[in-house]
C-alpha cells in the first residue's frame, strides 16, 4: 500500500478543520472591532452583532446568510440598527439586540422586529442613571423570560447600572417592565445562573465579579484580575471569568484558580468564554495581535490544547472575540482586524472550528431553565 500523495512537508501546528465566513457583517470592516458577538439559536443558526458597521445577521450552521441578512434597518423607533453589542435567544427564537440606546428583538425566520424598542427615560431614582440604556453592552435571559442588560450610560458616576427588562422572553405583547439596579461602576458580560441569579463582571478601578439577587441586591463581590470582559457557568455551577487570564470561581464567588489564573503558552488578552457539553471551558486568545488562537480546558483548568501550547490556530484568527459553541459540536469565533487576513481580501471573517467541542444545548436560556448549564443536547 502506497502513502497518500501529496503529503505535508511540515506537521501542522494541529490537525482541526477551520472554515472561514467572510459574512456580510465581517468582510470589508476596516476598523479595529472588539464588539463582535455571536449566538447560537434552537436551530443551530449562529447569529452575528457587527458593532462597527451596525448590522446583525442570520447564517446556518453552513454559513450561508439568510436572504433578509444582514439586518440594519429593522428598528421601528429607533430609525436603525446601530452599533449592536450583544445578543440574547428568547424562549420563541427571536433574537433580542443590545442597540447602543436601545433594546429590542429580530423574528426568527424574517429578520423583521418583533417588539417594541425599549429606552428608559423615566425611572429617576438614580439621578443621571435615568438613561439606563445608554449603552448596552450585554444581555441575558433568567428561565422566567426576564432579559438582564448591563448598561453603561452617559453621565457622573455613578452612572452605571444593571436593568431587568421583565417577561419579554415570553411575551408577544410587545410591552415590559423595567427594574434598574445601580450595582456595578462599568459592567460588561452578564450570565445567569440555575437559581436565576445574575451574575456580572465589572472593571471599575480593576475588576470585580459581582452576584445579585433577583430582586437586584449584591450576594456577592469579588475581585478579579482587571478589565474582566466575559463569563460563563459550568455544568456544576462554577463561574468561568476572563480578564486577559481564565479564572475559576465556585458558587458563592471564591476564587479557585489562585492570583495567576489558567494559562498556556499563547494565552494572551483573553476575551470569550463558553463551556461545552463535556463541561471543557474554550477561550479566545488575541496573544498580543500576532498568533491569535483558540484555547481549550479541562475542567480543572489543565491545558488541553495542541502539545505545542499554542492553542488551536487558523489564518483568520487575527483578533478573536466573540464565541460559540451549537449543538453540533462546532466551535464558532468572531474575528475583526485592522489588517487583511493572509491570502484574502477580508478584514474579518466567521470562523468554524469544525466538530472540535462537545455538543451543548442551545439557546443558553434553556440550560438556566432547565437546571441544566452546558448540558448536552
Amino acid at each position: 500500500m502506497s502513502l497518500f500523495v501529496p503529503s505535508l512537508s511540515v506537521q501542522p501546528n494541529d490537525f482541526t478543520l477551520a472554515v472561514q465566513y467572510a459574512t456580510n457583517a465581517t468582510d470589508t470592516q476596516v476598523f479595529f472591532n472588539p464588539y463582535v458577538s455571536l449566538v447560537v439559536d434552537q436551530s443551530n443558526n449562529v447569529w452575528i452583532a457587527n458593532t462597527t458597521q451596525s448590522n446583525v445577521e442570520e447564517i446556518n450552521n453552513q454559513g450561508v446568510p439568510y436572504t433578509y441578512s444582514p439586518m440594519t434597518n429593522s428598528c421601528t423607533n429607533c430609525n436603525s440598527i446601530r452599533s449592536p453589542y450583544a445578543l440574547a435567544i428568547d424562549s420563541r427564537g427571536n433574537a433580542w439586540v443590545a442597540n447602543g440606546t436601545t433594546v429590542f428583538s429580530l423574528c426568527a425566520g424574517t429578520g423583521a422586529q418583533c417588539s417594541n424598542s425599549y429606552t428608559d427615560y423615566t425611572n429617576s431614582t438614580y439621578g443621571d442613571v435615568n438613561v439606563n440604556l445608554d449603552a448596552s453592552v450585554g444581555l441575558a435571559f433568567d428561565g422566567n423570560g426576564n432579559l438582564w442588560i448591563t448598561c453603561q450610560t452617559l453621565g457622573t458616576i455613578p452612572y452605571y447600572s444593571l436593568t431587568e427588562l421583565m417577561d419579554v422572553g415570553n411575551s408577544t405583547v410587545g410591552t415590559a417592565n423595567f427594574a434598574n439596579y445601580q450595582v456595578a461602576r462599568k459592567p460588561q458580560g452578564v450570565a445567569v445562573d440555575v437559581s436565576g441569579d445574575p451574575w456580572l463582571v465589572d472593571y471599575f478601578s480593576g475588576g470585580y465579579l459581582d452576584q445579585i439577587s433577583q430582586q437586584g441586591a449584591v450576594l456577592n463581590s469579588v475581585v478579579t484580575p482587571p478589565i474582566p470582559t466575559s463569563l460563563a457557568f459550568d455544568q456544576t455551577g462554577n463561574v468561568w471569568v476572563v480578564s486577559g487570564m481564565l479564572n475559576k470561581y465556585n458558587s458563592s464567588g471564591v476564587s479557585l484558580s489562585g492570583s495567576l489564573g489558567y494559562e498556556y503558552g499563547s494565552l494572551f488578552g483573553a476575551q470569550a468564554v463558553v463551556v461545552d457539553g463535556s463541561n471543557r471551558i474554550w477561550v479566545t486568545s488575541t496573544n498580543n495581535g500576532s498568533s491569535s488562537s483558540l484555547g481549550e480546558f479541562s475542567n480543572l483548568g489543565v491545558y488541553l490544547g495542541p502539545s505545542s501550547n499554542t492553542g488551536y490556530e487558523s489564518s483568520g484568527l487575527l483578533h478573536p472575540h466573540a464565541l460559540a459553541i451549537d449543538e453540533s459540536g462546532n466551535v464558532w469565533v468572531g474575528d475583526e482586524n485592522t489588517t487583511l487576513i493572509p491570502g484574502t481580501a477580508y478584514y474579518g471573517a466567521i470562523t468554524k472550528f469544525v466538530g472540535l467541542a462537545t455538543p451543548v444545548l442551545t439557546p443558553v436560556y434553556l440550560g438556566v431553565q432547565n437546571g441544566k448549564i452546558a448540558a448536552e443536547p
